[in-house]
């Protein structure tokens, strides 16, 4: 962000209103796939995402800081990784549900990996980065079109009623989305905050490895029956 200008208060909001974002996008994420479809939901983050490219040839900090990290960053990233999630578990079930789930994992990994290793290139010309990220996105949206109106055929798409009755109430009240959300959430912030005292190289590292170690998870939940999964979780967790 420093590169675009920005000085550190301004970073620091930014990246505050990016978290914000994501929290409140995750909470709406299953009300907006609902409401909309699978594939209408999925092409507004999606698009959202495009326009948060073309705004960077913009140096007006409101707009940047509305447009392409309030509303891009945050609001749609979160709904396109929780969209996602569902999309996915509704077309896949079984071994290809565990496998689609591990190829997201590399493929996040993998991103990151990327951007350690062409980001001081691209740091001279952060507008150019973040249009040409912005053109990737567009294709990628031009083929989920064509996947989308062709795949999605479930209750919502075809305008079937749709069982509302579990209501984000209801989900607050199970135990495990607790003990999932809040591994989660330490997992990521050990991840992030090791990143802060690590160097480029061990960074990069680091990144590879979990490259790695998504594509073995995609291979053990494969294998390892259902009621030893925990006990593999548990084990790597405490590794």
């Amino acid at each position: 962000m420093r590169s675009l200008g920005f000085n550190a208060s301004r970073t620091a909001l930014m990246t505050n209103a990016i978290t914000l974002a994501q929290v409140i996008g995750s909470l709406l994420a299953a009300n907006v796939l609902l409401r909309m479809g699978p594939r209408h939901a999925f092409t507004l983050a999606s698009g959202l995402i495009v326009l948060g490219g073309l705004v960077s040839l913009t140096d007006a900090f409101p707009l940047i800081f509305f447009i392409r990290f309030v509303l891009v960053l945050g609001l749609s990233g979160a709904l396109m990784v929780v969209l996602l999630s569902g999309i996915v578990a509704r077309l896949l079930t079984g071994g290809a549900l565990q496998v689609a789930n591990g190829l997201n994992s590399v493929a996040f990994n993998a991103g990151l990996a990327v951007a350690l290793t062409f980001g001081s290139q691209m740091a001279g010309n952060p507008a150019f980065a973040a249009v040409l990220a912005a053109s990737l996105s567009l294709v990628l949206l031009l083929l989920w079109l064509i996947v989308a109106r062709r795949g999605l055929k479930g209750p919502v798409s075809q305008g079937v009623a749709v069982d509302s009755s579990f209501t984000m109430r209801d989900g607050f009240r199970q135990w495990f989305n607790w003990v999932f959300a809040l591994s989660s959430t330490g997992f990521l912030s050990y991840y992030i905050v090791a990143f802060t005292f690590m160097d480029p190289e061990t960074i990069r590292w680091v990144v590879s490895a979990g490259v790695v170690g998504a594509l073995s998870a995609t291979l053990v939940s494969t294998r390892v029956p259902d009621v030893h999964k925990p006990t593999v979780v548990v084990v790597c967790g405490a590794a």
